[in-house]
């Protein structure tokens, strides 16, 4: 659609191909405060509902009815999958002419009780038969990182979504059995390279 031609090109001007944006789902959530909102209750579902999920905000600290309002409004979204597959959260980030000097680059879908952010890794459902086969896992920073690295035929990455990464993490690959060795691949600088050294410390006591 002509509303989606932004985010199209942002996409393209990265390099992500049609493929990738057809492998792992992404797509955009429109300006505006209640499209998502308006289309769910199309659908049977109510903004209360909404707010639960994680996908909609209560104004001014109401429960969540006729005034809550969409969390994802002008940003390229990435559907954020379980090992199995199951949609569990959404993360966003806004382009082009929606940037706000105000607004988060990036946006992550709050806690809720089928997302925790700092238990799922981004990619893991797409990578997970290369990394078992592989018996190797390699943990880049975000969404672009993975699917940047998965175009070039690096099909074991996954992502910890801009938070650090926690035991619940490699816990998680260790416990399914997906793999046997961790390899950090972070950010060349003084934030990154402190990532990778807490990052290693924690795989002594966890893995």
């Amino acid at each position: 659609s002509k509303v989606g031609a932004g985010a199209r090109k942002c996409l393209a001007d990265r390099g992500i191909s049609d493929a990738s944006i057809e492998t792992f789902g992404i797509g955009l959530a429109p300006a505006g405060w209640r499209n998502l909102l308006e289309y769910m209750g199309r659908n049977g579902f109510s903004s209360r509902q909404a707010v639960a999920a994680g996908l909609a905000k209560p104004r001014s600290g109401g429960a969540g009815g006729d005034g809550a309002y969409d969390v994802f409004r002008g940003r390229i979204v990435f559907p954020i999958r379980t090992p199995g597959g199951g949609i569990a959260g959404f993360g966003g980030r806004i382009f082009g002419g929606e940037e706000d000097d105000n607004a988060p680059k990036y946006l992550n879908s709050p806690d809720t009780p089928v997302f925790r952010k700092n238990r799922i890794l981004y990619g893991l459902h797409e990578s997970k038969e290369t990394i078992r086969g592989e018996r190797t896992a390699l943990i880049v920073e975000g969404y672009f990182d993975v699917i940047a690295l998965h175009q070039h035929g690096i099909k074991t990455a996954v992502a910890s979504m801009g938070t650090a990464l926690t035991s619940d993490h490699v816990g998680s690959l260790r416990r399914e059995g997906f793999c046997e060795t961790l390899v950090f691949c972070f950010d060349p600088d003084a934030a990154g390279e402190g990532a990778a050294r807490r990052g290693g410390a924690m795989l002594l006591d966890t893995y």
